[in-house]
């Protein structure tokens, strides 16, 4: 539940994040040359941006012979929004699985156009908490930032004396429309009792309808009465948790309020093309889920206004595989 929970959380996180930062590549637009849409501090453009130290305006291209790929120099694997921040981080491992090995950062880190080589931005990446090991990681770390430079294009962030880069990046307006639709249709693959066509989930997640045979959630019983026919309810529909198929209650409340959130905060972000079964129907398709969602809570409603807590389902993989009955929890405030 609280995996389920904290994976959730991100998701929507994600969903919201990514719905309010949704505008193409290339380090050149519109004929431009390469840096010029580099702001200066006080506002101006200039071929090249200087952040954190001196500019020697000489050197303006890196060699296209792409210097190799170091796993200490970190950068946002979704890319950045033209506008917004843009931080690289430097590590070296002080503790943990990599905690013999080290990495020390040169003092001039410069941003690669990947597509020409061009530096459009140098400057020198600056100490964590003056040099303290990072707890939770247990690396120490530099931050580098080169948040003035607003190009759409690919990047590589280069430690110029270690002569070691980033992974390749991309700065743009839509980089986070990938992960939004990512994010969303997640909801899709963790659909109780819904066919995952080939053409919908990808021949390797394609499944049937899972739990929907004899004493599964069309006809579930109470789970201290399951020889008591009497007990049987309808409780098909909603998302499994996680791994595991069950299906909670709280959980599902907390994810429709977060979806629904994140379609109030920017509607124009969702279409109806999204990849569910329902795109296309005119309703944009995180609608479409809240809907699948409140459907599954409201059969788990009692008369008397209460909720069912739980549904535990039986597990196999894939889904369909799963045989074994279903059963409910009683009303609870878990």
């Amino acid at each position: 539940g609280l995996l389920s929970t904290m994976r959730t959380n991100l998701l929507v996180s994600l969903l919201i994040g990514s719905a309010v930062a949704l505008a193409a590549a290339g380090c050149q637009v519109d004929g431009a040359t390469p840096g010029s849409g580099v702001k200066s501090a006080n506002g101006a453009r200039s071929g090249v941006a200087s952040i954190g130290g001196e500019l020697d305006d000489v050197d303006l291209h890196i060699d296209l012979a792409v210097p190799p790929l170091s796993r200490y120099i970190v950068v946002d694997q979704f890319g950045y929004l033209p506008d917004g921040e843009k931080v690289a981080v430097a590590r070296d491992p002080v503790t943990g699985f990599d905690g013999a090995e080290e990495f020390t950062p040169g003092g001039s880190f410069a941003v690669v156009c990947a597509s020409t080589g061009d530096v459009v931005a140098r400057g020198a990446p600056v100490p964590w908490s003056d040099g303290a090991e990072d707890g939770s990681s247990g690396d120490r770390a530099w931050r580098y930032d080169f948040s003035a430079v607003t190009d759409e294009g690919d990047y590589y962030v280069l430690d110029e004396i270690n002569q070691v880069r980033s992974p390749v990046f991309r700065i743009a307006g839509d980089v986070y429309r990938d992960v939004l639709r990512a994010a969303l249709r997640t909801f899709y693959y963790q659909r109780a009792g819904t066919e995952k066509t080939a053409e919908l989930a990808g021949d390797g997640w394609a499944d049937g309808a899972s739990h929907i045979g004899p004493l599964q959630d069309g006809e579930a019983r109470r789970h201290d009465a399951t020889g008591d026919a009497s007990t049987a309810r309808d409780v098909r529909g909603g998302w499994y948790d996680a791994g595991d198929y069950n299906k909670y209650t709280n959980w599902h409340a907390r994810y429709v309020v977060s979806l629904l959130r994140a379609y109030r905060e920017a509607p124009g972000a969702f279409g109806d093309d999204m990849g569910l079964p329902e795109s296309g129907n005119g309703v944009p398709d995180i609608l479409d889920e809240v809907k699948f969602g409140l459907e599954w809570l409201v059969r788990m409603q009692n008369p008397d206004g209460s909720v069912l807590s739980i549904v535990g389902l039986d597990s196999a993989s894939p889904p369909s595989a799963a045989t074994g009955p279903s059963r409910y929890g009683t009303a609870s405030t878990s």
